[in-house]
């Protein structure tokens, strides 16, 4: 399915009749049931995180508590299919950035518009929605194990789970002054979680209360060259984040080890209870001064591996004592263990996907 135009415009009316409407459809669904959704603009380099992570998706599905997975659709901004339609659910957004088909400078600047594309549609198809918790991913993720749920979405005193970033800080005085422009009624800063739109686990209607104003909070800022530069390139995380304030749409929020949701290796040197794993910084190993293994998404951004997603090189084994990360840290025995582990599962689920044919 996909949308023919990123023309939302929705009222505070629009957006009670559509969360209304969501909430009907997700009671009509078990209460442990999970719909994932992945956002992206369909370039090289985000189709070769997503197929891993879907991969992965599917291998952990066929674990105990893995099978709550209902559904998974990929909600893609931009303005012709790409060559992984047949291989992702995908719904397609029309992108805010028709240049972000080639290159943009920040893409993500169209992922609000798109959900909010998408729960428009699935306000007139219901079957859009598969599940009574929507968990929302991003590419660069790895299934390690099925997620822990909360509980049942049924029982609204069942909170959702989000994911608290140390990087993101609302109530830092730069921050917390353009929150205040850009949101009066938030006079709370101090209540903004530390977060983002991902990973983020929560109900269909309390996506569609969001993400409306998710999308107007990330238009306000990319219009308002002092957000930017307050905000920097986590700026819709922000948006997203007073988005859900002003909202009262209550999360738990997590930081690993504690975090039900994920980690971050190698800032992370244990999962702890993460259902997966994120590798949004790179992990270089050095001996004596000298790189001596490396791996780095940014590495990977070539059409194709998007068609053929090689095999990651593992780090070099047995551990030694004497190795270092790019910013001098010590790489002790846990932090090589857990990034052994999610590349072992990245090729494991990389075996998995077959070669794809590119569109003529």
């Amino acid at each position: 399915m996909f949308s023919r135009s990123s023309t939302t415009g929705l009222t505070e009316a629009d957006k009670l009749r559509i969360s209304a409407a969501l909430k009907k459809r997700a009671a009509e669904l078990p209460g442990d049931s999970i719909h994932a959704l992945m956002t992206g603009n369909g370039s090289p380099y985000q189709n070769i995180q997503g197929r891993i992570m879907y991969s992965s998706m599917k291998l952990i599905q066929q674990m105990p508590g893995g099978s709550n997975i209902k559904a998974f659709t990929r909600i893609m901004h931009r303005t012709a299919d790409d060559d992984l339609v047949g291989e992702f659910p995908t719904f397609r957004a029309y992108p805010l950035q028709p240049a972000c088909d080639t290159w943009c400078e920040f893409p993500v600047k169209d992922r609000a518009n798109a959900v909010v594309q998408w729960l428009m549609a699935a306000e007139q198809h219901p079957q859009l929605i598969q599940g009574a918790w929507l968990l929302l991913l991003e590419s660069d993720y790895v299934w390690m194990k099925p997620l822990e749920l909360p509980g049942s979405a049924h029982d609204m005193a069942v909170q959702g789970y989000g994911f608290t970033y140390d990087y993101i800080d609302p109530s830092y005085p730069a921050a917390a002054k353009v929150i205040k422009r850009m949101c009066p009624e938030c006079s709370q800063v101090s209540q903004v979680p530390h977060s983002g739109p991902s990973p983020v686990l929560l109900r269909p209607h309390e996506l569609a209360l969001v993400a409306p104003d998710w999308e107007t909070y990330s238009a306000w800022i990319e219009g308002n060259e002092h957000a930017r530069n307050a905000f920097g390139w986590v700026r819709e995380m922000y948006a997203w984040c007073v988005a859900v304030h002003k909202n009262g749409v209550q999360l738990t929020h997590e930081l690993p080890p504690a975090s039900r949701l994920m980690a971050q290796p190698p800032h992370d040197w244990t999962a702890g209870r993460a259902a997966f794993l994120h590798y949004t910084w790179g992990t270089l190993y050095h001996q004596d001064g000298k790189e001596i293994w490396r791996f780095d998404k940014r590495d990977w951004t070539a059409k194709e591996h998007e068609l053929k997603v090689p095999e990651f090189k593992l780090p070099p084994q047995p551990w030694q004592d004497n190795w270092k990360l790019q910013d001098g840290i010590k790489v002790n025995q846990a932090l090589h263990n857990i990034t052994t582990a999610m590349l072992t599962q990245m090729n494991k689920a990389s075996a998995l996907l077959p070669v794809i044919k590119p569109q003529v």
